[in-house]
């Protein structure tokens, strides 16, 4: 069986940023063809784990969750101690990104079915044209007094300078591309991007979810806000207060 320095060595490399050796318990056990199994398992999650195979040879076969690419990843015939120990601090680095990313992928999987939701209830709207020139003129203007209106609102809801700087410089590339976007797209279209950017402003300012989700859709032209399906504008802005902006 395996040396006490041998798994020393294995414990000294399950450090990382969000983990440390006791997250993770070692278990070992001998096979029928004189070959040792040995597997590291994470206490908190059964899909990320690193197993070995050892032959008298020291030869090792390895199987680990999650790799740098797939989901779980597996080489074969590894023939120094030194390169295994290599692999299980790769190892380590993966569960670090993966925990890190977590959240974020859940984020995003939150976004998308809202997304896809927002998509679904925007189906009834029918209108596929295009805006004329001169609703094109109009609905910029409107983006230009949305975009002053969003400023001062997040301004007062972000207290460090750089994050404010960040947030708007991402406000007006968001504004922007609404603007270019209406000399290309379907009103339906169109619409569909607005409110997916507006979903996204409201993530990103959660304490002014209601009150940035009422002013953008009040800065939009009343022929679009007449036609908008109820449904769309309730899963949209599901408190929506339809008062006047303010000036």
């Amino acid at each position: 069986m395996f040396s006490k320095a041998f798994i020393h060595s294995i414990k000294d490399r399950l450090v990382g940023r969000f983990v440390e050796a006791e997250d993770f318990s070692i278990t070992y056990r001998k096979g029928e063809d004189e070959t040792v199994m040995l597997n590291i398992s994470y206490t908190y999650k059964e899909d990320i784990f690193f197993r070995f195979k050892s032959t008298s040879t020291l030869e090792f076969d390895i199987t680990y969750s999650p790799g740098e690419v797939y989901e779980t990843e597996q080489y074969s015939n590894i023939d120094e101690v030194s390169a295994l120990l290599k692999e299980i601090k790769t190892w380590i680095g993966n569960v670090d990104k993966e925990i890190q990313s977590s959240p974020e992928m859940r984020r995003a999987e939150e976004n998308k079915r809202h997304i896809d939701e927002i998509t679904n209830k925007l189906s009834s709207y029918q209108d596929e044209t295009e805006f004329t020139n001169s609703e094109v003129e109009e609905l910029k203007n409107k983006l230009d007094q949305l975009e002053k209106s969003l400023i001062e609102k997040i301004q007062n809801d972000i207290e460090k300078e750089g994050d404010f700087n960040s947030e708007i410089s991402s406000l007006k590339r968001d504004i922007s591309k609404l603007k270019l976007q209406s000399e290309h797209l379907t009103k339906k279209n169109w619409l569909l991007l607005f409110g997916t950017k507006t979903y996204m402003w409201t993530q990103k300012h959660p304490k002014l979810a209601t009150l940035l989700g009422t002013t953008a859709y009040n800065y939009l032209p009343d022929d679009i806000k007449e036609r908008m399906p109820t449904e769309f504008v309730q899963v949209l802005l599901p408190k929506l207060n339809q008062t006047d902006p303010e000036n």
